[in-house]
């Protein structure tokens, strides 16, 4: 894989298909109770948690490990991948009068918009249209992909590895099933709020039929992975780790729009193009 730190927008090209939230395109999580209601994803069953204690858990630095400073990609994904992505959801913004119908926008179709520069570290309030508004800036998120992005993405990842099943992660705060989620399926991990997560095991296709994205999800031969951390939520995005071939191939996608990251990278509050830091 190319080293050249500015490459961006390899894949996502061309633009996000037009979608109707009521149609599905689109999961908003505070939006949808009938979604927010459901319970597990069909193609996965609960898992023992200690089964993934010493892949990944042990590999990830907690929020008491990093005294004071903000979390890198090294932080939150295994530092064991030839290849690291930043997988960019699609921002969503009204069309015209008729607010139930929403235009997707990539991220740099927002930054072009809004007279901002696009670039690898780019965050959402840097190309957004309000610097003051520290969550979104000003933007409207719905922090999924869109549902040809999601199998589009899926079945890259399924040619890249020899598994057929994959371990999921999910936050149990996130959790408004009816379901009783088991002790042995529960594990405490570092990463940020004090519920546990909840383990699953199960077919990859599994990942996108969760209450929320899998925090963590990886196949069994952990040939990638991928995270999304809980104050990730705001910066509307996902890393994954992979293979070199795996990453070109996502990059030369024109659904998917990701750019190119750095176990080194941070992963908050990193603009600082659009957003100088005072001196």
């Amino acid at each position: 894989m190319q080293s050249d730190p500015d490459r961006r927008l390899v894949g996502g090209a061309d633009p996000v298909p037009p979608a109707r939230s009521d149609e599905g395109d689109i999961r908003r999580w505070d939006a949808d109770p009938e979604w927010q209601a459901t319970t597990i994803a069909p193609d996965a069953q609960l898992a023992d948690a200690a089964e993934i204690a010493e892949w990944p858990v042990s590999r990830l630095t907690s929020w008491t490990q990093r005294q004071g400073r903000g979390p890198a990609v090294r932080d939150l994904i295994p530092h064991d991948f030839d290849a690291y992505l930043r997988i960019l959801f699609p921002i969503f913004e009204p069309r015209g009068e008729k607010a139930h119908l929403e235009q997707l926008s990539t991220w740099h179709e927002t930054a072009v918009r809004n007279g901002r520069q696009p670039h690898r570290l780019m965050d959402l309030v840097g190309i957004g249209p309000d610097h003051d508004d520290g969550l979104h800036g000003g933007t409207q998120v719905p922090q999924t992909l869109a549902v040809t992005q999601a199998v589009a993405l899926l079945s890259i990842l399924e040619g890249h590895t020899k598994s057929a099943h994959s371990w999921f992660v999910l936050w149990y705060g996130d959790y408004h099933g009816s379901a009783v989620i088991p002790e042995q399926s529960l594990i405490e991990i570092d990463q940020g709020p004090s519920s546990p997560y909840c383990v699953f095991n199960g077919l990859h296709r599994a990942w996108k039929d969760f209450w929320s994205y899998p925090r963590w999800w990886w196949p069994e031969d952990r040939s990638w992975c991928w995270q999304t951390g809980l104050d990730l939520d705001m910066t509307n995005c996902a890393y994954l780790g992979t293979s070199n071939d795996c990453a070109e191939e996502i990059f030369a996608s024109t659904v998917i729009e990701a750019v190119v990251a750095h176990p080194e990278d941070p992963a908050f509050d990193m603009d600082t193009i659009n957003r100088p830091r005072p001196r």
